[in-house]
């Protein structure tokens, strides 16, 4: 009969794990020790789950649960030496408990940093204080002012996809979900009967922050998009597959669609090009290609900076053709001036033919 190999995790690096990453990790690493009942019991909500520090009892473990002594039974109650007998068997049930903590540590200790390997095998009381020093020493902490780590957290479409980055942001609110018999100060220190649960309504929003987090534009251009096709009964959670998968596609619309807009000589855009030089250098121009959020216009986007896989924060900070753009040669914004002024002229000349050809048949 076939079996599957379960293999421990990979080892941590010293730095710069994310919150997705080390839940892998947890996860991987409590399969793996629960294949074996002896190294099992020391999980989370296990017979053993806690112990002491190696400072304070060089065993770690000074008592067998009772669990252990069902398992074990004394011999026969009419037999001489009874106590004694049961003594041995308890003290032998320990000593094995006792070879598999530090078994356990120590795969433990393999699967962590070198500088983690000590305070594992030495320092650690539990699976659970093993999280807690590695979160700290990581900076992802989960409750209180390390809430605020989502403020952190960008959508970078080079390291990940929109799924990846959704799936991360919902880690870290999921993690901050009030637990049982938490208590909430600021509703008169009321205690949780039952642990906090995501809601429908929650889940839409963090689908529609994710999309926001991503691309400024896309709540808008999902509004529109996804208005003729969710009834009134439909979540935004229904859609979260087909939005996500074509968040790409989604973008590249509204690059072009502000690019076209950008060629077709809109007011801004002419307005920018008034002061152009005869010489062709890119001197002498007043703003750049204004689009203001506050007039209703679209938000500032330089595509050949976007297509250089420059920073957000750089093809975010001006339109294209803008004189600090450091991605547009000279050679291509003097075809991109030519370009404009053709589209200009050419929908002078078509106005023109328009009115003439009213002309003819006023006539």
């Amino acid at each position: 009969m076939p079996t599957i190999k379960v293999y421990p995790p990979q080892q941590l690096p010293d730095r710069g794990v994310t919150e997705t990453q080390f839940n892998i990790w947890i996860e991987e690493l409590e399969v793996y020790i629960s294949q074996e009942d002896d190294l099992s019991m020391f999980l989370p909500e296990g017979r053993y789950e806690s112990w002491l520090a190696a400072e304070d009892n060089p065993n770690r473990l000074v008592a067998v649960k009772e669990e252990d002594i069902i398992l074990n039974p004394p011999a026969d109650p009419m037999e001489p030496n009874v106590r004694t007998r049961n003594e041995v068997a308890i003290g032998t049930v320990l000593k094995k408990r006792i070879k598999s903590l530090r078994t356990v540590l120590s795969l433990i200790g393999k699967c962590v940093a070198q500088g983690h390997y000590t305070d594992v095998t030495k320092h650690s009381t539990s699976m659970m204080s093993i999280y807690a020093m590695l979160r700290r020493d990581y900076d992802i902490q989960q409750r209180g002012i390390h809430f605020l780590n989502i403020l952190d957290l960008k959508y970078d479409n080079q390291k990940m996809t929109p799924v990846g980055f959704y799936n991360q942001y919902r880690t870290l609110i999921a993690n901050n979900l009030a637990a049982q018999t938490d208590v909430i100060k600021y509703k008169d220190n009321h205690v949780m009967r039952e642990a906090e649960r995501m809601s429908p309504m929650i889940e839409d929003l963090i689908l529609l922050n994710v999309i926001k987090e991503i691309d400024g534009r896309l709540p808008n251009f999902v509004k529109v998009h996804y208005h003729h096709k969710m009834k009134d009964n439909d979540r935004l959670m229904d859609f979260k597959t087909d939005m996500l998968n074509n968040i790409p596609t989604f973008l590249n619309d509204l690059d072009n669609n502000e690019q076209m807009n950008m060629l077709r000589g809109d007011q801004g855009t002419l307005q920018a090009f008034q002061s152009y030089n005869r010489d062709g250098r890119r001197g002498g121009r007043q703003a750049a290609p204004g689009r203001q959020p506050a007039s209703g216009r679209q938000e500032k986007f330089c595509k050949p900076c976007h297509k250089a896989k420059l920073p957000r924060s750089v093809f975010k900070s001006h339109n294209i053709g803008d004189p600090d753009c450091q991605t547009l040669s000279q050679n291509d914004y003097n075809q991109l001036i030519k370009n404009v002024k053709m589209s200009s002229i050419t929908g002078q000349d078509k106005s023109e033919d328009e009115s003439d050809k009213e002309e003819e048949i006023e006539i």
